[in-house]
């Protein structure tokens, strides 16, 4: 009786220990939904990207085709009458600050007028162009409303491949949809959507009228504009898109807002690259050479010449053409460049003044 009585004992504190167990380990275990959902930083960051809308008016004549010997003999092209027809554009943009200020990018809104932003509420306001930078394909838009939610810009330096991220944005009119993905690759360069690249990857779902919305972090940080999938720059392949870094935005907007534009410098060079074998079984050499010199620029006016390799500038070793490109569009007019190039086996030293990039520019 009292060895039966053991027993029972026994069973019965071994079923309380292994419920005390069970019942931490569910304690402590994060549940599905906090696990695997984007909720909280769409929370955070929703609010914040609202839908773009542009028109413009486009003027067309139509061409009759009328098989008449005199005219084809005059050189006399036959034309219909003016018809004018109305062109939209549809994109995103990201609230930066309470007041209304927004960035979006600039083939959103180049060319067009009455653009309107739809915000998260429903509410439809009329924005204006602070600024844009076609060369990195941003713009900087304002709405007459305060007290609006922004998104934080976080530090697009410190991304990982491999990192988790949201795209928000207005894909085809469906505003406020929120695809996810990771972040694929980081700097990539050209793709021949702006002069200067630098571009983050991901395969989160990117589609017409995405263009200026946020990638954003777990946080519901701002970590890029969304500007581009593969398909525009000439191959129809799904999950490979583009966004332009917070950091590059972020620069763009600080001096859109305290200038109008962007200052960069300029010597008025083109840049290549090309391998030099190295003759044994080692990897070729990567070279910079000058791909092309404008008429009466300060680099023409210096002596550079057209297929000179360039070894350095500023005492810096050059490894690419999107380096000098940055070096020297991150000059300041007014200063100086020096530049250390190979010429017909020679080396020399040439300091070219730089000057301030044109607009209407290459």
């Amino acid at each position: 009786m009292r060895d039966w009585f053991k027993l029972l004992l026994i069973s019965a504190l071994a079923g309380l220990a292994a419920a005390w167990i069970i019942a931490s380990t569910r304690s402590s275990a994060p549940t599905a939904s906090s696990a695997t959902s984007f909720a909280d930083a769409v929370t955070l960051a929703g609010p914040a990207v609202v839908s773009v809308f542009a028109d413009k008016v486009v003027t067309e004549r139509n061409i009759k085709l009328i098989p008449d010997p005199m005219q084809r003999f005059l050189g006399v092209t036959p034309v219909g009458p003016e018809r004018r027809r109305l062109e939209r554009s549809r994109g995103s943009a990201v609230l930066v600050r309470s007041d209304g200020v927004m960035l979006t990018n600039n083939h959103v809104i180049a060319g067009y007028d009455n653009i309107r932003a739809l915000l998260w509420d429903g509410r439809i306001a009329r924005a204006s162009v602070i600024g844009a930078d076609p060369e990195t394909d941003l713009a900087v838009l304002k709405i007459e409303l305060s007290g609006l939610p922004i998104v934080k810009l976080a530090d697009s330096s410190a991304l990982r491949v491999g990192d988790q991220v949201l795209a928000i944005g207005n894909p085809y009119g469906y505003s406020q949809t929120v695809t996810s993905g990771i972040i694929s690759a980081l700097g990539r360069r050209d793709q021949n959507l702006s002069r200067f690249e630098s571009f983050i990857q991901t395969d989160a779902a990117i589609n017409e009228g995405n263009s200026g919305g946020a990638l954003v972090n777990l946080a519901g940080e701002l970590i890029g504009i969304n500007t581009a999938t593969l398909a525009d720059a000439g191959f129809a392949v799904p999950g490979i898109s583009f966004a332009i870094p917070a950091n590059v935005a972020e620069k763009v907007l600080q001096e859109i807002l305290l200038t109008g534009e962007v200052t960069r410098g300029w010597i008025g060079a083109e840049y290549g690259e090309r391998l030099l074998p190295s003759g044994g079984s080692g990897e070729p050499t990567r070279l910079v050479y000058v791909r092309g010199i404008y008429q009466n620029s300060p680099a023409f006016l210096a002596g550079l010449l057209p297929d000179d390799d360039v070894i350095a500038l500023d005492g810096a070793a050059i490894e690419s053409a999107e380096q000098i490109r940055r070096l020297e569009a991150t000059s300041a007019p007014g200063s100086q460049l020096s530049l250390s190039v190979r010429r017909a086996g020679l080396t020399l030293e040439i300091t070219v003044p730089i000057i301030k990039r044109p607009k209407a520019g290459p």
